[in-house]
């Protein structure tokens, strides 16, 4: 079955397949940048009717002219049925292809981690070294760094991703989060920018994590993001017939990322909370300038009841 997980797996190393090399250098293994890449494909089945199948399958060169295969798969628990499979997945590919294969396991579970990161080993032990022995590199909490610096964030917003993917559990997630929402709002590359925030919302699925992040997204309506809470806002605006003047709201704080643009979504958010204003509180938030204010103001929205609670001082 896929999983969420599994599709971020299938996606943010497809944009950035250098982030393995960053991810394991960082993790304190030497590790090569890679110069050439090829997307091979996952099906290793070799007879039917078992399908054996890779999360992601890389053929690579380095810029020293070697060549290898790389397997990435995304576990979230412990799979006594894994490692059989990872090996079948290097013998496979080194029959195939006659060339090295390095399997790496990207987890969110620090007990998973701790169980994939042991050498797994097959055969009999008759002292002759007879035994295959498989060792998976593992990234996971206790080896990818939890990124709560904006500026770290900014400048690797990709590895600032993993981070977040791969600490979605902890306890300090809520300072991973706060960090690359305001990365990603930084950043001068629109289309990362929105490709990480959608792929971010995509590994969080149902956790305690992803209402944080919603919100958070919430707050820079500049960037084109798709999740449950605005997806879920513009459906009901469509169901009431005001989903024009919403979606002008967004596209001006968006296209502009003026404090303008961002008080018409605050007033659309509000409305769509069915929140009362009088006239003067919405001259009072088309008039303020300062964005970060209104920033605050809309934070405020999605657990406030009454007007007084998003304008208390």
């Amino acid at each position: 079955m896929v999983t969420n997980h599994h599709e971020v797996g299938h996606t943010l190393f497809e944009n950035d397949p250098n982030l393995i090399s960053r991810s394991l250098r960082n993790a304190g293994l030497k590790f090569p940048d890679l110069v050439n890449v090829e997307q091979l494909g996952t099906d290793l089945s070799t007879v039917e009717p078992v399908e054996r199948r890779a999360d992601r399958v890389i053929r690579f060169k380095t810029a020293s002219g070697e060549e290898a295969i790389l397997v990435l798969e995304m576990q979230r628990k412990r799979d006594e049925a894994k490692p059989p499979a990872w090996g079948y997945y290097g013998m496979t590919l080194v029959n195939r292809y006659k060339l090295p294969v390095v399997i790496v396991v990207i987890t969110t579970s620090s007990s998973c981690e701790r169980w994939a990161s042991q050498d797994f080993e097959f055969g009999l032990d008759m002292g002759l070294g007879d035994k295959l022995t498989l060792r998976p590199l593992v990234l996971g909490s206790n080896t990818v760094k939890p990124i709560t610096d904006v500026a770290e964030a900014r400048a690797d917003p990709f590895y600032a991703a993993l981070s977040v993917i791969v600490h979605r559990d902890s306890r300090n997630v809520g300072a991973i989060l706060e960090a690359v929402a305001q990365a990603l709002a930084d950043t001068p590359d629109p289309d990362n920018r929105d490709v990480l925030a959608e792929y971010i919302d995509l590994a969080l699925g149902e956790s305690p994590a992803a209402e944080l992040w919603r919100r958070l997204m919430s707050l820079h309506p500049e960037t084109v993001f798709r999740g449950p809470i605005v997806s879920g806002m513009i459906d009901k605006a469509v169901a009431e017939g005001k989903a024009e003047g919403y979606v002008q709201g967004e596209a001006m704080g968006k296209a502009e990322g003026k404090a303008e643009g961002k008080a018409e979504f605050l007033l659309k958010a509000i409305e769509l909370r069915n929140i009362d204003l009088n006239e003067a509180q919405r001259e009072h938030v088309r008039g303020c300038a300062d964005e970060q204010i209104l920033e605050t103001w809309l934070k405020r929205v999605f657990n406030a009841t009454t007007a007084d609670q998003i304008f208390a001082n």
